[in-house]
């Protein structure tokens, strides 16, 4: 089957253009042929559909073949041109060709014809392929350049004496440098000085392993003096002339950190509470079996918490209490109340002490009723002769969280362009389930999506530092991930500007203050738990926390007690007494307990016995913890006694 050629054949001659076409059916075409003779008809031709092949005449009345090549170069560069001649010399050819003519054919030789006119659609084609093959390469170098420059991350490009080559814009929003001040230095510089050998380590690993990837982490300087945490992934690259390279793509992983030490710091300070303080703490679930008991059980009934956690607490209740107890723990799980209670409880040894229990149900986000924590203490001596037990705490706690970043490259009318890899593990998608752009924004979360599509798509971020947002969106497993999204608008040299997002999964922040909010909520129910009144002062004597039964007992409110000192409350003489105590157990570390007077909201002056502790927190802060009890009414009696006893001698 013959192959169709549209051919512009620019020739005056009627039986030199039969004998050009007659050749072209020879060789297997069958040429559609628009016939010009002068410019201006070439002209209007050209601005037509495409030839696929020019073949013009040298010598023509009205034209000649120097004019068709540099009309043909002017409106159609890519379309070969062929001249055909019969008299034209080698000299004159050459010059044709030089000037941009594919081939040149001699009327005589027009079996010569179809073999060049292969050559120039075989050359052109190449030549096209070519062209867009650079210019592919380019818009792929500049999506890449711009997807790099506005990552989150920091990339770095060093030599292998650590001397800096490149650095991403983003260095200035983690560190504060411009990049043009880091090229020429060392990055080493830049190492804290407890973590340069680690780094240094790393180093030289991926030097001897090229190809392979490795991590650290370790604390980089800002440009202000402070330090960063951050984690690096490095490995070697072949830079111009394969000399080797090291890139560096580095995270901030600071607030990550910082939240994390907070958290060991929280719990380290509720363990040294639970473990430390006399009274007993308990936690029950809905079933009312044991699911913690503090070290100080062992203590007061003999049991070490391994020997009650699983068990009902019933069990060791006293058979005449049993049915008292179950109904008023019943009633508090119903009505998700608090409640006091005074029950016998058998001690490791068989005998049966008094226990005075405040206890407190538990309830999930949902309303529910999940267990009970209690705050019980031995009040059998109180049963037989009005002695208390005394008792501390203090209770504090916190949590966050962090995780890689997944970019993606959105068009002004809201279709998505490129989706990163990364995808698959923060969402668990496929790049490819989600460049559909509406599909791509049916994974936000109903209640930010409007905000989000308003905002984003109708408001395109300007901002010289882009735009952040917080949402959530639906994981392929079904379940919601909160991400933290970096949108910037990039300009684009040859198209029109691009949305980049660089998104990062702060889910386990999110759960980790989520955790926080709901710890500090169990600290308050505990503390609250307490029947005695509980104070906890800073080494500067101000009151960081009380209790309800603090609050009860002085008639002053939780509000006025926090951040406040004893001078605020107290007559100078009784604040005098409160602060030599404070000041021998921060010097001695050891506890103090004294009886001592204190002035109540309503003026009356009470005697209290008071037990002060030191406690050191995972940061190295002193704190003051107190308890203490009101025995005015038994002094009152041993004086009314002992007055008695002068009398009747």
């Amino acid at each position: 089957m013959a192959t169709p050629l549209r051919v512009l054949l620019v020739e005056d001659s009627d039986d030199d253009a039969f004998l050009l076409m007659r050749e072209l059916r020879r060789g297997d075409y069958e040429p559609v042929i628009t016939r010009v003779a002068d410019a201006a008809e070439m002209r209007a031709a050209l601005a037509g559909p495409p030839f696929d092949v020019i073949l013009a005449d040298y010598h023509m009345p009205r034209f000649d073949g120097q004019g068709a090549l540099e009309l043909a170069l002017e409106m159609a560069p890519d379309t070969p041109l062929i001249v055909i001649s019969a008299t034209i010399g080698e000299e004159t050819a050459v010059a044709m060709v030089k000037a941009g003519a594919q081939d040149y054919v001699m009327k005589g030789k027009l079996h010569l014809l179809v073999p060049a006119i292969e050559r120039a659609r075989s050359e052109c084609e190449k030549r096209l392929d070519r062209q867009r093959a650079e210019q592919a390469l380019r818009e792929s170098e500049e999506k890449f350049r711009s997807l790099i420059e506005n990552a989150l991350d920091v990339i770095t490009v060093a030599d292998l004496h650590s001397n800096v080559v490149y650095e991403s814009p983003s260095v200035e929003r983690v560190f504060g440098y411009q990049p043009e001040e880091l090229i020429g230095t060392a990055g080493f510089d830049r190492i804290h000085p407890d973590d340069l050998r680690r780094v240094q380590e790393m180093w030289a690993e991926v030097v001897a392993h090229p190809g392979e990837t490795q991590r650290v982490e370790c604390r980089e300087r800002h440009k202000d003096g402070s330090w960063r945490t951050i984690e690096a992934l490095g490995r070697l690259i072949a830079g111009p002339r394969d000399q080797p390279l090291f890139v560096v793509n580095a995270r901030d992983i600071t607030e990550r950190r910082q939240a994390e030490q907070a958290l060991r710091e929280s719990e380290q300070r509720l363990r040294s509470i639970t473990d430390n303080m006399l009274d007993m703490i308990s936690a029950t679930d809905v079933e009312g079996r044991f699911t913690y008991i503090s070290p100080s059980t062992t203590k007061v009934l003999g049991y070490a918490p391994e020997e009650l956690i699983g068990h009902d607490y019933l069990e060791q209740v006293h058979p005449e209490e049993q049915a008292r107890v179950l109904e008023a723990s019943m009633q508090a799980i119903a009505a998700k109340a608090h409640g006091k209670l005074e029950y016998r409880f058998r001690h490791a040894d068989g005998r049966y002490l008094w226990l005075e229990s405040v206890g407190k149900v538990m309830v999930s986000a949902s309303g529910d009723a999940v267990g009970a924590v209690f705050g019980s203490r031995d009040v059998t001596d109180r049963h037989q002769a009005e002695q208390a037990l005394r008792e501390r705490e203090e209770f504090y706690r916190s949590l966050i969280v962090n995780t890689l970043d997944l970019i993606a490259e959105f068009r002004l009318d809201g279709s998505m362009a490129y989706l990163s890899p990364s995808v698959e593990r923060v969402l668990g998608y496929q790049p490819e389930d989600l460049l559909d752009g509406e599909k791509a924004f049916q994974v936000i979360h109903a209640d930010d999506r409007e905000h989000i599509i308003s905002d984003f798509m109708l408001s395109p971020p300007h901002e010289a530092g882009g735009r952040r947002y917080e949402l959530r969106l639906q994981h392929r497993d079904g379940g919601w991930r909160w991400i933290e999204a970096l949108v910037r608008l990039v300009p684009q040299s040859d198209r029109d500007p691009r949305i980049v997002v660089n998104a990062r999964d702060i889910t386990e922040r999110k759960q980790t203050e989520q955790t926080v909010r709901q710890t500090r909520e169990y600290l308050e129910q505990i503390i609250d738990a307490i029947s005695l009144p509980v104070f906890v002062k800073d080494r500067r004597h101000r009151f960081v926390l009380v209790n309800d039964a603090l609050v009860e007992f002085t008639g002053v409110s939780r509000e006025r007690w926090i951040g406040a000192s004893d001078a605020d409350f107290f007559p100078p003489e009784q604040v005098a007494v409160y602060r030599e105590k404070d000041l021998q157990v921060l010097a001695t570390g050891q506890p103090s307990s004294n009886e001592e007077e204190i002035t109540v909201a309503d003026g009356r002056v009470l005697m209290i016995a008071t037990t002060k502790s030191r406690l050191i927190d995972a940061g190295g802060e002193p704190f003051i913890v107190g308890v203490f009890y009101d025995v005015s009414a038994q002094r009152q009696v041993e004086q009314a006694a002992r007055s008695n006893a002068t009398a009747s001698t």
